[in-house]
């Protein structure tokens, strides 16, 4: 390594280091990733029912295959982020949910970044700086 290469890569370090204590300085405790995103989360796109989600979560307890997320795929709801369930395919939602959480597998709701207003009878009002529903109106 020549003296100029030692120089650029010293700066550089440099510079990373004060990045990271600014960093520290805004957040001082990062939130910490929880063990249970980092296992095995399964997911199915072929029926999208209720049935087919507990078929699919039980299908790999019984093989002792360990779950520890599944993803409901759209189109759980309604419609895209109107955040209604949509009954023909998941009649009970609170069981589903239930019976998940009973087996420790968590549950994570496919979504987008926006709303499908022309097929939801609903509109959800924002609240900045949140950008969650906070209040279902109309």
């Amino acid at each position: 390594m020549s003296r100029r290469d030692f120089s650029i890569l010293f700066i550089l370090l440099l510079s990373l280091a004060s990045c990271s204590r600014k960093q520290e300085a805004i957040f001082p405790h990062p939130p910490i990733t929880p063990a249970w995103a980092l296992g095995q989360i399964v997911w199915e796109d072929e029926f999208n029912t209720q049935e087919s989600a507990i078929r699919l979560v039980d299908g790999y307890l019984q093989r002792d295959i360990p779950v520890s997320g599944i993803i409901i795929d759209s189109p759980w709801a309604t419609s895209y982020n109107d955040f209604h369930w949509d009954p023909a395919r998941y009649p009970v939602p609170q069981e589903m949910l239930d019976y998940f959480r009973g087996k420790d597998v968590h549950t994570l709701l496919w979504l987008t970044g926006c709303m499908n207003h022309s097929e939801s009878a609903h509109k959800v009002r924002f609240r900045p700086p949140g950008y969650y529903p906070v209040e279902l109106v109309g």
